[in-house]
């Protein structure tokens, strides 16, 4: 004997035919779609909140043909940087082409620093830009009281910035300024341990990174002040381009990924969840973006800015090779 089902039990398990079958799927979809929709935008306001107008990759590029340093955006879907604009300063002491490597970006007080390489630390000082209008040029910032000149490893943590010259960490504090010109005093720490200079470095929890032109990762612990090292596995599954050249400029996102961008090939590498390493081993870079390759570089972004892969903030990071 044949069962027969009530015809409301087969529209109900059909769904693709009968009045529910033409309602209930497009209505999913679109309650789905609507709340990717409200959970971008709510992450994008965050970012913007916390970050304010830096929320992905920038770099610094010197110009030397005229002199001066321009400004680049990360194009995650053109896969390459785009012009925004040049960096000004007063008619009589105007930005150079030096200083595009020497930038970072401060969370804190929303405004991008940039200086050229100074071979005395009794003179050093920082040009300060506001990214929320065209890098308008703010004022500078004379540094008082370091112990070692700049050295194009600018980088940026909470109110401060800070850099590292060979084993002297240099600290100073940005936050507390309220107009420009300005002086501040800066902090001196010597570092211990293994002997090694990276061409940039990013500050994650308590911890320097950076990486060297003999792909090693450079770690220097603020706890101890030791510096050690790690040998990086280079991937470059992407588009399988080997490395070319230096490296020009690390940065980090708010997951404790670090990223570093390679000069001569234009790809940019990245260590997931840096923060996480095992203690011995060799530490896994992959080649996740590709970008036009640069020289005389520095690259800035939000240090707590969303992951650039992660297209829909759910905490998955993409390859552009999965997409």
């Amino acid at each position: 004997m044949r069962t027969r089902f009530p015809t409301h039990v087969l529209m109900k398990k059909n769904y693709f035919n009968g009045p529910i079958g033409l309602t209930y799927i497009p209505t999913l979809f679109l309650n789905l779609l609507t709340l990717g929709i409200c959970l971008f935008f709510a992450s994008s306001a965050w970012a913007q909140q916390i970050c304010g107008p830096v929320r992905t990759l920038y770099q610094t590029v010197g110009d030397t043909s005229i002199g001066a340093t321009k400004i680049y955006k990360y194009n995650n879907f053109q896969q390459s940087y785009d012009y925004i604009t040049t960096l000004q300063g007063p008619a009589n002491d105007p930005t150079s082409a030096e200083s595009a490597s020497n930038s970072a970006y401060n969370k804190t007080t929303k405004y991008m620093y940039s200086s050229d390489q100074e071979s005395d630390a009794s003179k050093l000082v920082v040009r300060v830009y506001d990214p929320n209008n065209n890098f308008e040029f703010k004022g500078k910032i004379t540094i008082t009281g370091a112990n070692a000149t700049f050295n194009n490893t600018l980088f940026s943590f909470g109110d401060k910035l800070g850099y590292v010259n060979r084993s002297t960490l240099v600290q100073f504090d940005v936050g507390s300024i309220t107009s420009y010109p300005a002086t501040v005093t800066a902090t001196s720490t010597v570092v211990t341990g293994v002997f090694i200079t990276a061409a940039d470095y990013a500050l994650i929890d308590d911890k320097i990174y950076g990486v060297t032109d003999s792909n090693e990762l450079v770690i220097i612990d603020l706890t101890t002040n030791v510096r050690s090292k790690r040998t990086l596995t280079i991937q470059n599954t992407l588009d399988n381009l080997p490395l070319s050249s230096g490296y020009g400029a690390c940065w980090q996102d708010k997951n404790n990924n670090f990223y570093a961008f390679n000069n001569g090939s234009g790809g940019i590498y990245k260590i997931k969840d840096i923060a996480s390493l095992t203690a011995s081993g060799n530490v896994i870079m992959e080649k996740v973006l590709i970008a036009n390759p640069s020289g005389l570089n520095d690259g800035f972004g939000c240090e707590v800015a969303p992951d650039p892969l992660d297209w829909d903030e759910d905490g998955v990071s993409l390859s552009l090779i999965h997409i």
